[in-house]
């Protein structure tokens, strides 16, 4: 290869690297156009003039002839060079000679493009499978862009060039100009970055893969895009529909599993005033301003095509015949832009418009022929993995065509990915063997039963967990502080150093909780279902791991149901999932910590995925989390002479990539105030001394776990005791008969020593600690019950175990399996209706009474009557934390005797007291020293001291 192929590869690499820099504010050298993926096209030109010439020169005339002969022949470039024709011609039409050649140049541009990429196509695979690479890279790296502009702003409050921010919606452009041009691109990426993810064979590559899919798919809802919502949701539609089609039933999983999350995220926007379903059902709003403004741009381009049925109005000219039309005089009048060019918004009406009949059928043909080539390489794919990445580009040029609708794309990036689809289409046999596979149309088998279980277990835990979710006001102190402290965070951009009163550190606890609320803050607002999120999160998701983790100690799906029962319908831990607090949380982590090291005999990467959940469990709740090392530790023990063992230092390596960075960035800042109030006070203080006169006895846990617990505190008896004698066998304690009687109901099945060493160890490292500790609340056992939750399952396993054993005997007309299948349907049925009967009779112990939503209310009025925020607002004998999170501008907290001296006190006041109190208060007050009631709700008062300014 000489010096010019090898250039002309790079240039092009750089021109598809650059494809998304079309913002002419950001990229453009003073000249609109002049933006880098056309001057690397422009040199690429030059390059490859220079060898069309040494070609000449080498090869003779004829040679060159023959070449154009054979190009002839493409279909798909005689109808570009007629549509190129035909936009010539239009010209005699134009009002703006000058844009009509702009545009006219760059499609030429285009065609040039398409005969290169012919080129490439027929001279190296690789290379062409590289480029395609080379554009999804691009993709990623706007992706990255576009979550630094929008985290820049959430987060920092800084606004990088190309966000838009206004009205109820960010509009994020990534590198683009046009913030409708991103969701473009992304439709383009998206289903290959699925299909690619279904056949790489290492695991990291698939998380990369299908991480990018759904990174690229919520920046695709960030730019708020109606024409981008339509397209992608086009192409997701066409994706599954071919996918069932051929019965590719694996394959839908990953889909299905991402559009799901992408669903919920649709759900949760709805409660944000950047709702996204609002925003595409806006589409129907005439009264909004852009919908008003494309609809006169829809009625104008129908009236210029009537009134130029053949050539249209010119290429490039619809601006200039729009403008002096009567529905551009209409349009300024919503959108008085006068001095811009207005693009038509939809490629379709485009081409109708300016260049008529002909070059509309035209154009149609030209994209027919592209999805038909598609659809053919579809059907007559050699083997599957084509088959999955050409669905996924058919999917793609679908999805664009779709969006193209409500929206225009001159662009190279445009019709770069439709060559290249099409020109992979008709190429791709050439990079094949010839076999095909076998099972090629064979339908793909899933056991579907192990996927709609774990996503029933899954929407009912979120249904109950979500449910009203934030009704209830925060409540001091834990969720009122955490919630001050990310909102501090949010307000001040400053996340290293939680604080909850001006400049004073805060450093009880790491700071993972407020890092993941703050931003939660921004979206949704400073409300208690911020604060919330999270914890109910974690703990739809701690349900969900409880499933996995008794159906993999147990084998049995069965098993995992019932653990995840339990552990749904436990009192605190259903309390403790919708309050703001940390528990769940670091429960979560812990729980999965544990999974993820019994998996890791299987993959090296579950060692780093283990030590990466535990250090995040570290960084929710610091010395908490490792409560769970000896049950750690005895996984470790098993595995200890097993190959794999020897990546278990991938498990500290992932503790410390995330726990290390802010615990050593903070001690550095802080010294020993860091290490006296973070491990002295907070963590050894706690153990052997009552903080706060927050103690109980040895067994108080025993309590708690009994008014938790409720209808399955007696079963855990029953568990505990057939556990401990599973655990020793009836006998070696001397009880033989008992052993055979149990052993003849079907009680009694051989013991798997290491599960129930795990289970067992793993609920004393975590009650024995804390029992013993001087400091006791009854959220800090929550990590206890999903062990507690296996552990009772195990007993009904052996109950069911007992009831199958007995029914056998009576001779029923059903094979082993159908009997197992209606005891087990018949057991979990009935204590599925038990417990939620009872859950729902006594709900009011979840989600008992409000104690600050009165006050928080009362806040809301004050900001009503006085939306400044100038006049102080002060709080009477209440805590701190709430007040501060829910106000805003000047907030005072005050002890009971200060609202007794008021008459001190000259300036203007808005006081919060409870209402017992101020009653005795107001009457010490006279008509010269008036303190007036502005509302008042439940317990709490709303009062205001008028004083001299």
């Amino acid at each position: 290869m000489n010096l010019l192929d090898k250039s002309i590869k790079i240039l092009i690499t750089i021109f598809v690297l650059f494809l998304p820099l079309t913002n002419r504010d950001l990229f453009s050298f003073g000249i609109d156009f002049l933006i880098p993926v056309r001057i690397v096209f422009l040199i690429l030109l030059v390059c490859i003039a220079f060898k069309a010439i040494i070609f000449w020169k080498k090869c003779g005339l004829s040679v060159l002839k023959k070449y154009l002969k054979t190009q002839a022949k493409d279909r798909l470039l005689i109808l570009l060079s007629i549509l190129w024709l035909v936009r010539v011609v239009s010209f005699v039409n134009s009002k703006n000679i000058s844009a009509s050649l702009n545009l006219i140049a760059f499609y030429t541009s285009m065609i040039v493009l398409y005969v290169l990429l012919k080129y490439i196509f027929s001279k190296d695979a690789k290379f062409s499978f590289f480029l395609f690479k080379t554009y999804l890279l691009s993709i990623i790296f706007s992706v990255f862009y576009a979550l630094v502009q929008i985290l820049s702003n959430l987060l920092l409050g800084v606004t990088l060039p190309g966000l838009l921010v206004g009205g109820n919606y960010y509009r994020v452009p990534g590198p683009f100009y046009d913030a409708n041009h991103l969701p473009a691109f992304l439709i383009t990426g998206i289903p290959s970055f699925v299909a690619r993810g279904f056949y790489h064979n290492a695991l990291w590559k698939k998380i990369i893969l299908y991480a990018s899919a759904l990174t690229c798919a919520i920046v695709l809802f960030l730019t708020f895009s109606r024409s981008g919502f339509i397209g992608f949701g086009v192409s997701i539609i066409v994706a599954l529909f071919l996918i069932i089609r051929y019965r590719y039933w694996a394959k839908l999983l990953i889909p299905l599993a991402l559009v799901g999350f992408l669903i919920l995220i649709v759900f949760l926007s709805d409660r944000t005033s950047h709702s996204l379903v609002d925003r595409m059902f806006s589409v129907f709003n005439q009264a909004e301003r852009s919908t008003a403004a494309h609809t006169i741009l829809l009625q104008g381009e129908i009236d210029l095509y009537l009134k130029n049925p053949i050539l249209g109005v010119g290429y490039g000219s619809f601006s200039e015949h729009f403008r002096d039309s009567y529905y551009g005089q209409e349009h300024l009048k919503i959108d008085p832009t006068r001095d811009i060019r207005l693009p038509p918004h939809s490629i379709w009406l485009e081409v109708l418009t300016e260049t008529g009949t002909i070059g509309f059928i035209v154009y149609c043909a030209i994209m027919f022929t592209i999805l038909r080539k598609l659809l053919g390489a579809i059907n007559r794919a050699l083997n599957k993995q084509w088959r999955i990445y050409f669905i996924a580009l058919f999917a793609s040029v679908v999805g664009i065509l779709s969006s193209g609708f409500f929206y225009s794309y001159n662009l190279e990036l445009f019709w770069f990915f439709l060559f290249y689809s099409y020109l992979l289409a008709a190429n791709y046999h050439r990079f094949t063997s010839n076999s095909g596979d076998a099972d090629l149309n064979e339908s793909e088998y899933v056991n579907w039963t192990e996927v709609l279980i774990p996503v029933t277990v899954m929407i009912v835990s979120f249904l109950v967990i979500f449910g009203g979710l934030g009704s209830n006001a925060l409540i001091e102190f834990d969720e009122g502080i955490y919630g001050l402290i990310a909102k501090n965070m949010s307000s001040t951009g400053d996340y290293l150093v939680a604080t909850v009163r001006s400049n004073t550190p805060w450093f009880e606890k790491p700071p993972l909780y407020m890092w993941l609320t703050a931003p939660m803050i921004k979206l949704f607002g400073v409300d208690a279902f911020s604060v919330k999120f999270w914890s109910a999160m974690f703990s739809v998701s701690t349900v969900l791991a409880t499933y996995f983790l008794a159906k993999l100690l147990t084998r049995s799906r069965y098993l995992g149901v019932l653990a995840s029962l339990v552990l749904l319908t436990t009192f605190h831990f259903l309390r403790y999932s919708r309050m703001g607090m940390l528990d769940v949380t670091v429960t979560f982590f812990m729980t999965l910590s544990v999974l993820l090291l019994l998996l890791a005999r299987r993959r090296a990467i579950f060692w780093l995925l283990a030590g990466l959940s535990l250090g995040l469990g570290f960084m929710t709740k610091d010395f908490v989390s490792l409560l769970i090392l000896p049950v750690l530790g005895l996984i470790l023990f098993s595995y200890r002479k097993d190959y794999v063992f020897r990546k278990s230092w991938l498990f500290l390596v992932g503790f410390a990539l995330v726990s290390a960075p802010w615990h050593i960035y903070t001690y550095q800042r802080f010294g020993f105030d860091f290490l006296n109030s973070y491990v002295g006070y907070h963590i050894i203080s706690r153990f052997s001394s009552d903080i706060e006169g927050k103690t109980g006895p040895l067994l108080v846990y025993v309590d708690v776990l009994k008014n938790s617990l409720r209808i399955w505190f007696p079963i855990l008896g029953l568990s505990l005791i057939f556990f401990i004698t599973r655990f020793l066998g009836l006998r070696k304690l001397g009880l033989k008969k008992l052993n055979d009687y149990l052993s003849r109901l079907g009680f009694n099945r051989s013991p798997d020593f290491k599960v129930l060493g795990i289970l067992f160890v793993w609920a004393l490292s975590i009650l024995v600690p804390l029992s013993l500790s001087r400091t006791k609340l009854i959220w800090y056992i929550v990590p206890v019950y999903p062990v507690l939750a296996v552990i009772i399952s195990i007993f009904f396993a052996d109950l069911s175990g007992m009831i199958f054993s007995q029914a056998r005997r009576f001779n029923l007309k059903m094979k082993t399996e159908q009997l197992k299948f209606v005891i087990y349907t018949i057991i979990l049925l009935s204590l599925s209706i038990i417990s939620f009967i009872y859950l729902y009779m006594k709900w009011n112990l979840v989600d008992g009474r409000d104690f600050n939503g009165d006050m928080v209310k009362l806040i809301y009025i004050k900001q009503q009557i006085e939306p400044s925020g100038k006049i102080p607002l002060a709080f009477v004998d209440v805590g701190e934390a709430v007040p501060r999170f829910y106000a805003e501008g000047t907030v005072e907290i005050w002890p009971p005797e200060m609202l007794r001296s008021l008459g001190l006190i000259e300036r203007t006041r808005y006081l919060i007291a409870k209402r017992d109190f101020a009653y005795k208060v107001m009457s010490t007050y006279t008509e010269e020293n008036p303190l007036r009631i502005e509302a008042s709700l439940g317990d709490f008062i709303l009062m205001k001291r008028q004083g001299p300014e």
